[in-house]
């Protein structure tokens, strides 16, 4: 893909991503319980995704413009077809050097959407449609730079052991608003919800 291709994917991601957010400010606020972190069961969830390897402040971007892309290139023919944040799983430990991380990049489709678009699956072999599985999971919201996860990623986690439950499966976050090229600046309102799956601590024989 070349330079010009990357900036236009850029900017209708960005375009797509402020145009959704200013018609519907309030729906924001809807995540604000989560600042209470909770665990909770979430089912199965058809995606669209993309895979990609490197530091995430260079892949994100690339990634989630391809998800828009292929989002609204269904346009109409897809029932049930309703806008979600992007989400992304990061399987590698945070202490991996950063050009090492792997991304998976994902967008939240309904059951009806069967394939790909054949124009992407030309122009875009990276972009897959498959499920992430869930099960009881443990999440809380992230108000502020992204910057600073991680204090509030260690408060899940000490949230997850205190109610007997320990952490299985992958890391992921959801971009509500923000970070990167969505919404930059004021990131004092950024909003991330981080998720991870538990499972029940097994008593000590």
């Amino acid at each position: 893909m070349n330079k010009m291709n990357l900036i236009i994917l850029a900017f209708l991601a960005a375009a797509i991503g402020l145009v959704l957010f200013l018609s519907n400010p309030q729906s924001l606020k809807k995540h604000d319980y989560l600042e209470n972190p909770r665990i909770t069961t979430l089912p199965r969830q058809k995606m669209i995704l993309v895979e990609a390897q490197g530091d995430p402040a260079i892949i994100s971007e690339k990634s989630i413009a391809l998800l828009f892309k292929t989002f609204f290139s269904f346009k109409q023919a897809v029932k049930g077809l309703k806008y979600t944040p992007p989400r992304a799983r990061w399987p590698k430990p945070f202490d991996t050097p950063r050009e090492e991380w792997i991304g998976i990049f994902g967008l939240a489709v309904p059951e009806t959407v069967e394939s790909l678009p054949a124009s992407v699956q030309k122009n875009h072999p990276a972009v897959k449609l498959g499920y992430w599985e869930y099960g009881e999971v443990a999440e809380i919201l992230h108000r502020g730079a992204y910057s600073e996860v991680g204090a509030t990623r260690a408060r899940l986690h000490e949230f997850i052991q205190h109610h007997g439950y320990q952490p299985i499966g992958v890391y992921e976050e959801e971009y509500i608003k923000g970070p990167g090229m969505f919404f930059k600046g004021y990131t004092k309102k950024h909003r991330t919800i981080l998720r991870q799956q538990v499972e029940k601590t097994k008593p000590k024989n």
